[in-house]
């Protein structure tokens, strides 16, 4: 039988790819949580490369043009009110 942990623990911890040490402190971790290889491994790798195939869009573009219109409305409001 084809072990199956491995592709499991990839697809697991794919999103700390930015952080190397935490990347191997996560594949030590998951590596020795699963010890033998588990039924539903192909399942798991399929449901985390589904969720990692969704794209999320920051919130910072949006936070700032929120905050920037909330600005110009107070600043507004402020000079009008001083007239």
């Amino acid at each position: 039988m084809i072990d199956l942990r491995t592709p499991a623990i990839e697809s697991a911890v794919r999103p700390l790819r930015e952080d190397v040490e935490m990347q191997l402190a996560a594949t030590h971790l998951v590596r020795e949580m699963m010890g033998s290889p588990h039924e539903g491994a192909e399942d798991a790798i399929r449901r985390w490369d589904v969720a990692d195939a969704k794209k999320r869009r920051p919130l910072w573009p949006v936070a700032f043009w929120v905050a920037l219109i909330l600005v110009s409305a107070v600043v507004g409001i402020r000079n009008f009110t001083e007239v």
